[in-house]
């Protein structure tokens, strides 16, 4: 039996959890790989806080170069950067950290729904690292996506 949840909060993001005995291979591995985690995705938000401004957009598991990483995308309309991170399961180390304009030829990347979205989010009171914690312990499960969705 295979337990997926999406669960909407009202900043609009969109939170997978898994559960349960047979799950689907890639999702038995994401699990399996944060049960072996030095680092838990709760850390690497940290890390992403302390030392990146912006919000988190999205957040997933990845393997970059044959080891587990989390990887995150976080749009900064201060600095008008997209960042694409990649920090390590095991130490959390950053391993990768791609930084592109939001703007391309004078264009906004983001479209207005996009930054509705990521509006809706600054304005709420959305943690993302406190409702991962939340729903892992309520519901006996592991976060293994987020994405910031703007669904009306």
């Amino acid at each position: 039996m295979k337990l997926t949840k999406r669960i909407c909060t009202t900043a609009a993001a969109l939170i997978t959890l898994t559960s349960g005995l047979a799950m689907a291979n890639d999702d038995f591995l994401s699990a399996l790989a944060l049960e072996r985690a030095q680092f838990s995705p709760q850390q690497a938000i940290e890390k992403i806080n302390t030392n990146f401004t912006g919000n988190i957009v999205e957040f997933e598991l990845d393997d970059h170069k044959g080891k587990t990483v989390y990887e995150f995308e976080v749009i900064d309309f201060a600095q008008e950067q997209i960042n694409k991170l990649k920090i390590s399961s095991d130490d959390g180390t950053i391993v990768k950290n791609e930084s592109k304009s939001m703007t391309i030829l004078g264009v906004n990347r983001l479209d207005e729904e996009d930054r509705q979205a990521l509006t809706a989010l600054n304005n709420s009171e959305f943690d993302l690292s406190s409702s991962i914690l939340e729903l892992s312990e309520k519901y006996d499960s592991q976060v293994i996506e987020f994405e910031l969705k703007n669904e009306k």
